[in-house]
């Protein structure tokens, strides 16, 4: 069954995948072929490996319903980490040569949160 509203779950949806009724419809996303998410106004634009797609709801929300592979990056953007490919000069660049505006107010943090991930990657990788 399908909750209310635009961030949804099904009751047994894996933790990796994400429910969202976009204007283009009701949809299921793997949460790691998200790229990222930009706010316009009172709608986000998911960019997904798949194209874009029109959610109505906040940023912050959608924040804490993609969770911790995802970063803030800017008061309208939010950034899987996995597509990053760079940081540096108060931007942001992702794999696809996207680049983002990292204000300086953020710059540490978003360094800082992004060096985090990896080196968790790092050895949670090496434990394996």
């Amino acid at each position: 069954m399908l909750k209310e509203g635009v961030l949804g779950e099904l009751s047994e949806l894996p933790n990796n995948c994400v429910y969202l009724k976009s204007v283009e419809g009701e949809r299921i996303f793997n949460k790691s072929e998200i790229i990222y998410a930009e706010s316009e106004g009172h709608r986000c634009t998911i960019h997904h490996n798949s194209g874009d797609y029109h959610i109505y709801v906040r940023l912050d929300d959608l924040d804490r319903t993609l969770g911790d592979t995802f970063l803030r990056v800017h008061q309208s953007f939010l950034v899987n980490m996995e597509y990053v490919n760079r940081i540096s000069n108060y931007k942001l660049t992702l794999n696809s040569d996207i680049v983002l505006p990292v204000p300086k107010a953020r710059f540490k943090q978003v360094l800082r949160t992004y060096e985090k991930y990896q080196w968790a990657k790092v050895i949670g990788n090496s434990n394996e």
